[in-house]
């Protein structure tokens, strides 16, 4: 039960809502795995089944009640093969995935909202050596699936002028990743290339046309847009000092909707960090973490100061860790901030958050610390996160 009060001229307002979340999920894996001609073979199929259940009521009629469901039944086929050729490493495989998705209002079935989806993601990596230097590329097609969450049809009051709420049109966002990695000794390299189809964005539109002033905030189908990497790691030992440096450059190409029409955020974002782990006598480790991160745009949201904060962690294992504990300290000087600005759809929201210090003690004891014999992953994963 929740009730949230919203001070309209010099009364108050009083919702009250109700909400009901019921989950059930079964899931099967099965994976055959058998050399072939010099390579590796694996074939394998899953099967997930899930039946969530949405309800929301609201007594005071302000919003609309909510009693929906939905029934996913996922079917996936795949293989991988696996190969060495000399000191060449090739990877290919190919996944199938048939997905059926029956949407229910109040027991009755909603055909427009109810959908069969079927696809096909390959994959492809090759990894070599030059010199002493590791290399890799590689091609994925990938899909993220809305959540449950962002599916549902109830709405839930925020203030007198915002509500939030699913929307359960939204569909799976399917993308193309190229990717190139390269190691030598304690020096990373990474880069990579993405194209999305159809973003999810999370973003503001009238909640009814009677009443100009109240929105709802949601996720909507966004044009496509593409986006770009690259990094660079290093990560030496020194002695009982193992510190690593980063560096990270991303630049996407959206074209975002603003109050002065549409314009391409492609302002280029930098990342920066300084880690540093130190083997202190006694067993004690002590990490000391710094990170910084410039102005820049990320999809429909433009960060409008650079922002840089400093974490400690101490660490100290006692009988051959089984208990441990950790003293942990995040924002030492209190200099983080969050200064955003997100366009969404009809309104511009600016978010200017002062962060502090914050202190965290954790004591952990393993009863059972010995590592399990299966190597399996598990089935119904990509359900499981949807929940």
């Amino acid at each position: 039960m929740e009730e949230v009060f919203a001070r309209q001229a010099n009364e108050h307002r009083t919702v009250t809502s109700r909400t009901l979340m019921d989950n059930r999920l079964y899931a099967a894996k099965l994976l055959f795995s058998h050399p072939l001609a010099g390579a590796q073979v694996t074939l394998g199929g899953e099967y997930g089944y899930v039946n969530r259940q949405n309800g929301y009521w609201n007594r005071e009629g302000i919003l609309a009640d909510d009693d929906s469901r939905i029934k996913d039944n996922s079917w996936t086929l795949f293989v991988d093969y696996a190969r060495a050729l000399g000191t060449v490493q090739l990877q290919g495989g190919v996944r199938y995935e048939h997905i059926t998705s029956d949407y229910y209002e109040s027991g009755v079935s909603i055909e427009e909202q109810s959908r069969k989806y079927d696809y096909l993601f390959p994959s492809l990596a090759l990894a070599f050596p030059v010199g002493k230097v590791r290399m890799q590329f590689s091609y994925r097609a990938s899909i993220y699936r809305p959540s449950y969450f962002q599916l549902r049809s109830s709405v839930t009051y925020v203030n007198r002028y915002t509500y939030e709420g699913g929307n359960p049109h939204l569909q799976p966002v399917v993308s193309q990743n190229l990717s190139f990695n390269s190691v030598y000794k304690w020096v990373y390299l990474s880069s990579g290339f993405r194209r999305s189809r159809n973003p999810l964005v999370q973003c503001v539109r009238l909640y009814t046309e009677k009443d100009p002033t109240v929105g709802i905030l949601s996720f909507e189908h966004m044009r496509s847009y593409s986006m770009a990497y690259a990094s660079l790691m290093l990560s030496p030992a020194i002695g009982r000092w193992y510190p690593s440096w980063g560096i990270q450059m991303m630049q996407y190409w959206y074209p975002a909707s603003t109050p002065q029409g549409e314009r391409n955020f492609d302002h280029p974002l930098g990342f920066f960090s300084w880690n540093n782990a130190f083997k202190l006598p006694g067993g004690v480790w002590l990490n000391v973490d710094a990170y910084c991160n410039t102005r820049g745009e990320m999809e429909n949201i433009e960060l409008l100061k650079a922002d840089c904060f400093l974490n400690l962690k101490f660490y100290k294992g006692f009988l051959d860790d089984r208990l441990s504990m950790q003293l942990q300290v995040d924002d030492l000087f209190g200099s983080r901030t969050n200064h955003a600005r997100q366009y969404s759809g009809i309104r511009v929201m600016e978010f200017d958050q002062e962060c502090r210090c914050s202190f965290g003690f954790t004591l952990r004891y393993k009863f059972n610390p010995s590592k399990s014999k299966y190597r399996g992953t598990g089935a119904g994963e990509g359900q499981k996160s949807r929940l």
